[in-house]
């Protein structure tokens, strides 16, 4: 198994997240996270031309979701939004050609952990389910 190392979001000397992946090439890394940790302001024809130049330089993506994200959330409105959160990162990651995206899934809410893994388990089939439709 090959090892990819990189930066998590932009490198400083890097003016756009398109300079950033020439950067990483040059800085003779692997991979970079796009970071989407305060919210997924990506248009869907940026992040194309952001999976065309990840294409040409052939360094891996992944991305970060927001922080705010709360699949265990006491208030439907903020799962249902944590919900559009996380699919929303999976499609702009998608168009980058990012290989996989992570987020932190929930609070435990003083609650039992099992009661939390069951229902962010529940929820992220509801995602894996919209993500497969959507292919």
């Amino acid at each position: 198994m090959k090892l990819l190392f990189g930066p998590a979001g932009i490198p400083h000397s890097a003016n756009s997240t398109e300079d950033a992946i020439k950067t990483v090439k040059e800085l003779g890394l692997g991979a970079m996270e796009l970071e989407f940790v305060r919210g997924v302001h990506t248009k869907p024809e940026n992040a194309i031309k952001l999976g065309k130049v990840q294409q040409e330089y052939g360094i891996e993506l992944t991305a970060h979701g927001p922080y705010y994200i709360n699949l265990n959330s006491l208030e439907p409105s903020k799962i249902e939004n944590s919900i559009q959160h996380i699919l929303k990162t999976a499609r702009i990651a998608g168009l980058s050609n990012a290989r996989s995206i992570t987020f932190h899934a929930a609070y435990y809410m003083k609650m039992e952990p099992e009661r939390v893994y069951q229902q962010v388990k529940t929820q992220l089939q509801k995602i894996l389910d919209v993500l497969k439709q959507e292919n």
